[in-house]
């Protein structure tokens, strides 16, 4: 899907939720409803991040028995004690990655990354299209310098910079939100990679292996699996 494509979706969006915007303002819940749609991968992402964790835990936690015990007692030990606080910490971990996933109130950060990306994007846009000008109104010669074309002076340049290529009030205001919604993107999605290794794994598995499975009437001592690799959560979007 290119740009435009998506702006004309956003305009469809903030025709239906207009409020009391003046024009050229969009509903920052429009951000809210965007990201909720691109964000949506990052369910089955995050699912097999944390099962992929889950089986690493279960696989240590058999490797420790069997180094201990034999392997009647080992069958027995995993079946009776490991596996059911296992699958109560499965449950704890769905619930804590279900509310890192909910991103259904008001948009808000204070992390001054968000306005690094903005500026980024528009210093992005306004280049290309200040390319798309230099090429229209210079030519380069035979000797690789750029020139002004015949027929045109410093007043169609300075015309040509200073006028707006977007004057619809409403594709303004669709790409601004577009512009708002990929770096409010980039940094929630930094923030929910840390969230679900602090809260959900660290939180979740390995604080609860030490607490509850590593307890010495119930089994070996251990220290969670650690995990490599964070997920990949690349945003969807790739405008041409």
């Amino acid at each position: 899907m290119t740009r435009e494509q998506y702006i004309k979706k956003i305009i469809t969006l903030l025709e239906r939720n207009r409020g009391r915007e003046l024009p050229g303002i969009f509903n920052p819940m429009i951000v809210c409803d965007l990201l909720k749609e691109q964000s949506s991968p990052w369910v089955e992402i995050a699912e097999r991040h944390v099962r992929k964790a889950w089986l690493a835990a279960q696989k240590f936690l058999r490797h420790s028995i069997d180094h201990i015990a034999d392997p009647m007692a080992v069958e027995a030990i995993m079946m009776n004690v490991v596996m059911p606080k296992l699958e109560g910490i499965t449950k704890a971990m769905g619930e804590r990655m279900a509310k890192l996933l909910d991103h259904s109130g008001h948009p808000i950060t204070y992390n001054l990354y968000m306005t690094d990306i903005i500026q980024k994007i528009r210093e992005e846009r306004e280049e290309s299209r200040i390319n798309s000008i230099i090429a229209v109104l210079f030519h380069t010669t035979n000797s690789g310098v750029q020139r002004l074309r015949d027929g045109c002076d410093a007043n169609q340049v300075r015309h040509a910079f200073l006028t707006s290529a977007d004057r619809d009030m409403d594709h303004f205001a669709a790409s601004e939100a577009l512009d708002y919604m990929r770096a409010y993107y980039k940094v929630i999605k930094k923030r929910f990679i840390d969230d679900l290794a602090v809260e959900a794994i660290e939180g979740c598995l390995v604080t609860k292996l030490k607490d509850n499975v590593g307890d010495p009437p119930s089994g070996p001592t251990c220290f969670g699996p650690p995990v490599n690799q964070p997920p990949d959560f690349s945003p969807p979007l790739n405008f041409c």
